[in-house]
């Protein structure tokens, strides 16, 4: 089952966050100071805390947190096999999803933008999609493609060195595939998960007391599943 953590900047007063950059560990503190804006310096805390919270899920330490050559982290726990998370933000949002297996997540904003000029950074087959879409339909589903492509990338832990155009999502079940997207809507913003093979998600709430408040986040309207395929030239 992989696990996704929701966190909101909103959530939490000054005084709360005072508090929790307090049990930051001193490095964590000075990296979130960097941050001039204080929404900035929110996300940061709240993805730093969201971290220890996932370390302590596995029982690791920070020593354990590992990097591959394009610095994606996971946790190596020894004689143990890799535990893996992912983290995103954005607006008023952070994202941390936790996994046995290679994982990626990405949370974006959904604003008003040129949706078909900014789609050329898109394979063909995406812009297609995208140019059959009604107006209507245009911002969910180009924001729905993105986060995909960016939660795509981060599964496979290559950072910048993946060309978006050298793969594209589908809504049609492909037997050849090489990844799997789940995508919600969270209001004004697109979720999206990229696992290898469909798995069972469960959304999950960071810093909420309440139940019933804790409830409105959970189950939130589900996208289309997608496959990504990769085109080979």
């Amino acid at each position: 089952m992989i696990r996704v953590y929701l966190s909101n900047i909103t959530w939490f007063t000054s005084a709360e966050y005072s508090t929790l950059r307090k049990l930051l560990k001193e490095d964590d503190q000075k990296e979130i100071l960097r941050f001039r804006l204080e929404n900035d310096q929110k996300r940061g805390i709240l993805s730093k805390i969201g971290l220890y919270k996932v370390l302590k899920m596995f029982g690791a330490e920070p020593s354990m947190l590992q990097s591959n050559q394009y610095g994606k982290k996971y946790i190596n726990i020894e004689g143990k096999k890799a535990k893996h998370f992912n983290i995103s933000h954005s607006g008023d949002w952070v994202v941390h999803v936790v996994s046995e297996q290679e994982v990626g997540v990405d949370v974006e904003e959904m604003k008003v933008i040129e949706y078909h000029a900014l789609s050329s950074f898109f394979a063909q087959e995406d812009r297609q999609y995208l140019r059959m879409c009604l107006a209507s339909e245009l911002p969910e589903e180009f924001y729905r493609i993105w986060t995909s492509k960016e939660a795509y990338v981060k599964y496979l832990g290559l950072g910048l060195n993946k060309n978006l155009k050298s793969f594209y999502t589908t809504t049609e079940e492909r037997a050849k595939k090489e990844a799997t997207i789940q995508s919600w809507q969270l209001g004004n913003y697109i979720l999206s998960v990229c696992t290898r093979e469909e798995e069972m998600i469960q959304i999950d709430t960071w810093g909420l007391k309440e139940e019933r408040e804790r409830k409105q986040y959970i189950g939130q309207k589900q996208l289309r599943k997608i496959s990504v395929i990769e085109k080979f030239y």
